[in-house]
């Protein structure tokens, strides 16, 4: 298993050292060797739990984050972590302030960087509502008639202005504060990325709210970046440790 990850690494590493041929500067410009000068700037959500977010000592933590290290360990590549609003993160790409994060494969995410081939992650989504409540979202369609709060520039944010039900949709940038809501206020609801409502709901202990599935269009989420190299490597790495099984201990 070393000797196949060893080769593999030497196959998309190698190139990174060498001088670029290409005579497009916006790809040249991104092939580079990280070192503790030029660490590998990652930034990520800070607020999209528990994939990426902020612990209660400031620290940036998640799976994301955990595989960003694992990856990086592997191919023995220094970096650095900046953990943001997910539009400030985005924006930092597309201006080279960053050179990689995780990102939704979604056309709204497409001016910022190009995907990787690799799914990291399936997002599903979910209705946080009161247990003594009727289920009153089950599919996308019902979202055309009920108002609910969703997490501002979200995936089902944009589908639901995309599908001109905007009005209905409740924008919140802190998701905590949209639990909160929710526990307080009967007839709220939410609609967001299961697992993330999940982690707030058992974080706070609100014992009065569950999550029902909402048949709405899963989300792939990738590497996300403007250097092609980059994510080449990436991409190669996380399907070797993914084939041997050596993600499993974050994925749980």
């Amino acid at each position: 298993m070393k000797t196949r990850l060893l080769l593999l690494l030497l196959t998309v590493c190698c190139p990174l050292a060498l001088p670029s041929a290409a005579s497009n500067d916006s790809i040249s410009q991104h092939i580079t060797t990280y070192n503790d000068k030029r660490p590998l700037v990652y930034e990520d959500a800070w607020d999209l739990w528990p994939y990426a977010f902020l612990n209660e000592n400031g620290d940036p933590v998640g799976f994301n984050i955990d595989l960003l290290k694992m990856i990086c360990k592997e191919l023995n590549i220094p970096y650095v972590i900046k953990l943001k609003p997910t539009a400030d993160a985005l924006n930092d790409l597309k201006e080279g302030k960053a050179d990689l994060m995780c990102g939704m494969d979604a056309h709204f995410h497409n001016e910022y960087a190009s995907y990787g081939t690799s799914v990291i992650q399936i997002f599903t989504h979910s209705v946080l509502h009161h247990k003594d409540e009727p289920v009153k979202i089950k599919r996308f369609e019902d979202l055309a008639s009920q108002q609910v709060i969703v997490h501002g520039g979200s995936f089902s944010h944009h589908l639901m202005i995309s599908r001109g039900w905007g009005k209905n949709a409740i924008p919140y940038d802190d998701m905590q504060d949209a639990v909160r809501k929710v526990h307080i206020t009967p007839g709220s609801q939410i609609v967001w990325n299961t697992l993330s409502l999940d982690y707030l709901i058992r974080k706070f202990q609100y014992k009065d709210l569950e999550l029902t599935p909402v048949n709405i269009q899963h989300g792939e989420y990738k590497f996300m970046s403007n250097g092609p190299r980059l994510l080449q490597q990436f991409d190669s790495v996380y399907s070797v440790l993914d084939a041997n099984d050596q993600l499993q201990s974050i994925q749980n």
